[in-house]
């Protein structure tokens, strides 16, 4: 299976084949009802995230990484400004 050049760059932030994969089947799968509470609930995802002291953050960091390519990924993209702040 391939994917067409015009899509290929709303994958380019995937770290992994399983990531890459559940986007596909994000993007492509699914009802428009779906992709919309998909959208809502990774905002309510990012609107909620902290870093966890005892977690550490080189893996915070890895999960605020993939939060924002699924959000990029679903047309959901925050500001840089909005993701700095929220890292911090």
């Amino acid at each position: 299976m391939a994917l067409l050049e015009d899509h290929l760059e709303k994958f380019h932030k995937t770290t992994d084949a399983k990531e890459m994969w559940e986007a596909i089947k994000s993007i492509f799968g699914g009802n428009n009802e779906s992709k919309k509470m998909q959208k809502y609930l990774l905002k309510q995802q990012f609107k909620g995230f902290s870093v966890s002291n005892s977690k550490g953050l080189h893996k915070g960091y890895d999960r605020f990484q993939t939060l924002m390519s699924q959000l990029d990924i679903h047309g959901a993209g925050v500001s840089t400004k909005d993701a700095n702040q929220k890292f911090l």
